[in-house]
């Protein structure tokens, strides 16, 4: 009780009394705000899932505050070598190339067989999904916390198990990776809500699938991390609790905080595996495209076919570790279309002419054909065809491939620090490397005119770092 005492000017007792309401609010003021911070956010009774309801204790946790960790930068020398032309030795037998006839897999068409409510077109598949009719609303603005948790209760104790099961077949018949999985959730987030919630949502549904996925507020967005198996570069990461998530929202500002749980949800411990094993089946849209090479006073002419909504999926592809890219496999039918127009050329020549000559062309057609993708950093060998590439790693993932399919021989890449080239098994005299007691003749796809054994002068006296099979 506040006590004034008998005597005192009646503007200190004023004084007094409001010193004591304005210490008042702000300790109410304090408490309120503390109270916020710890005392859950009122949720449905409508969850039955044990993992929501835990997980519902989580994002109503205290948040932690994390720096950004790094961020891998990829460096490239995308400078051409050139040399004289000169005639290589005919070495080796008679080449011919055995031309399989092509089967190809059943091509997935755009249908509308599934009756759903929500259609999304995903690299010209128009794939429908039945949406439950409260998530069907694209007005629903989440900017923090306490919205994030409405949100995420909104869409739990939704009817959601019909998408998940969705997806599930979907990623099957398509024969989708993770990367795959992801835009084709992602997609379906974007049709239904604004950026915010769509990224609560991807959140929800790869969770759901078991994945490592977080959301997070950065910059008064929400963002969403990934934890991935792969290292990825040019993307920023955080670490949390000694795992690395990579960003995958909007760029922040420089030295932005970001705002997240640091438990995961029940199960949901998979790590994003980049790999690509198989390429996803899509309707087959044509692009062509001619490709004309010039040897020894001759004029060749190839013309290719590509899926262009292969080209665009790969196009979407984070930046990640080479092995992924040299490992990756090509459409069957362009590397049908490559390996028959080869053989028409190099059918009936010796080995090393027919090697040569692919390297040659390799050497020649690989100019920028396209403007629209940035070639200079890593791509898939589909990519790197038909975009054209001043790229060594793209060059030699490409040529690398391509050698060890038609010639049935063993291959190596040579990484140097930012450059990369081609060591080959084959029996012929020239600059190359000793790699477990096996000589390996080095080809290089990015030195113009050099032939198979032919080193560009400037890593001549440079070893390889590393050599990748």
């Amino acid at each position: 009780m506040l006590q004034i005492r008998d005597g005192a000017p009646n503007s200190l007792k004023l004084f007094g009394l409001f010193s004591f309401l304005l210490l008042f609010s702000i300790e109410s003021y304090a408490a309120a705000f503390s109270k916020f911070e710890t005392t859950p956010v009122l949720i449905s009774s409508n969850l039955h899932n044990d993992n929501d309801r835990s997980f519902l204790k989580i994002l109503n946790s205290k948040w932690s505050n994390y720096a950004e960790k790094g961020n891998y930068k990829l460096v490239f020398n995308v400078k051409i070598g050139k040399t004289r032309h000169s005639t290589i030795s005919s070495l080796g037998p008679r080449i011919l190339l055995p031309v399989n006839p092509l089967h190809v897999r059943r091509i997935l068409k755009s249908s509308n067989e599934y009756l759903g409510n929500v259609t999304v077109n995903f690299f010209g598949s128009i794939i429908a999904f039945n949406i439950p009719s409260k998530l069907q609303s694209n007005s629903l603005h989440v900017g923090n916390k306490k919205a994030i948790i409405k949100f995420f209760d909104l869409v739990a104790s939704s009817k959601y198990k019909k998408i998940i099961t969705r997806i599930v077949m979907l990623r099957r018949q398509m024969k989708l990776n993770d990367w795959g999985v992801f835009l084709l959730i992602r997609k379906l987030a974007n049709k239904l809500f604004l950026t915010n919630a769509a990224n609560v949502f991807t959140c929800f549904i790869l969770n759901k699938l078991n994945f490592n996925v977080k959301v997070a507020l950065q910059d008064g967005r929400v963002a969403l991390l990934i934890y991935s198996r792969n290292r990825l570069y040019n993307r920023t990461f955080y670490d949390i609790n000694h795992k690395r998530y990579y960003l995958f929202s909007q760029q922040p500002a420089k030295d932005a905080k970001l705002l997240t749980y640091a438990f995961d949800y029940p199960h949901a411990n998979h790590p994003f595996n980049f790999t690509l094993k198989r390429l996803p089946v899509l309707p087959f849209k044509s692009v062509k495209q001619e490709m004309v090479f010039n040897y020894e006073g001759m004029k060749y002419n190839f013309l290719l076919t590509y899926n262009k909504n292969i080209l665009d999926f790969l196009n979407t592809y984070p930046q990640v570790g080479l092995s992924v890219y040299l490992h990756a496999p090509m459409s069957k039918a362009l590397y049908h279309q490559i390996s028959t127009q080869l053989a028409q050329y190099i059918d009936g020549k010796s080995a090393s002419h027919a090697m040569n000559f692919v390297l040659l062309f390799m050497q020649h057609s690989l100019t920028l054909h396209k403007k629209s993708v940035d070639t200079s950093r890593f791509m898939f060998s589909e990519q790197t065809l038909y975009y054209g590439s001043l790229n060594s790693f793209n060059r030699s993932v490409l040529y690398a491939n391509i050698m060890h399919r038609l010639f049935d021989i063993a291959v190596r890449l040579a990484i140097y620090k930012h450059y990369a080239a081609v060591a080959l098994d084959i029996p012929m005299k020239g600059y190359g490397f000793f790699i477990h007691g096996i000589h390996f003749v080095i080809a290089d796809p990015s030195f113009l005119n050099g032939n198979l054994g032919q080193c560009r002068p400037l890593y001549q006296d440079v070893a390889p770092v590393k050599f990748m099979h």
